[in-house]
């Protein structure tokens, strides 16, 4: 009797133990899983840094297809203070500044007559920690802080953006190699793909 007993206790040991070792090793995976994500967010950061600095850049970027219109000459003739910078078909693709340059025309109409409140939002971020994707959405409003004073009372503006970022490690540094802002949803597919898939449209 004494024995089954001590039999008995000692398999109650063996099973603690095992589950006390199954309870550890889940809760390191766990950890080593959130850790793995927190460090995979802060390490893009930098892609955000320069979403918003194309967002606030001061420069006006062209297509090159515009650069000889009349109506973009006049524009630069009328604005030698602006850097104007002109980008082919395929930078539009690839390019955050030529892509998010969205203050460019308050630049040009004095953009201090404008209060601008903007917020950007990283929605999530999947790498291989050598290319991946970043999902972002940002607001911006833009209002004339005198409606007075204001030289151009329609130049207001103010809505909710989704941004999709294809990113690759180059030389060591994350760059961005394709950007979607889809302005709609064509279907339930396309949605599907944006949240979900790696597909660029």
């Amino acid at each position: 009797m004494m024995q089954n007993n001590w039999k008995g206790y000692i398999m109650k040991c063996k099973k603690n133990k095992l589950i006390k070792k199954v309870f550890i090793i889940f809760s390191a995976l766990i950890f080593l899983i959130i850790l793995l994500w927190t460090i995979m967010q802060i390490n893009t950061n930098s892609v955000l840094e320069d979403v918003e600095n194309a967002i606030y850049c001061k420069d006006y970027y062209i297509p090159n297809n515009l650069k000889e219109s009349n109506e973009m000459k006049k524009i630069i003739s009328e604005n030698k203070d602006v850097n104007f910078i002109f980008y082919d078909e395929d930078e539009y693709e690839t390019s955050l500044y030529a892509r998010l340059n969205l203050l460019h025309k308050y630049n040009i109409i004095h953009i201090e007559q404008y209060n601008i409140e903007f917020n950007l939002k990283r929605n999530y971020t999947v790498h291989n920690f050598k290319e991946g994707y970043i999902w972002l959405n940002y607001n911006l409003k833009i209002k004339p802080k005198d409606l007075k004073k204001c030289e151009n009372l329609n130049m207001k503006s103010g809505g909710s953006f989704l941004v999709k970022l294809k990113i690759k490690k180059i030389d060591g540094n994350w760059s961005v190699i394709k950007i979607w802002t889809p302005d709609h949803w064509c279907n339930e597919k396309m949605e599907h793909d944006y949240w979900f898939t790696s597909k660029m449209y």
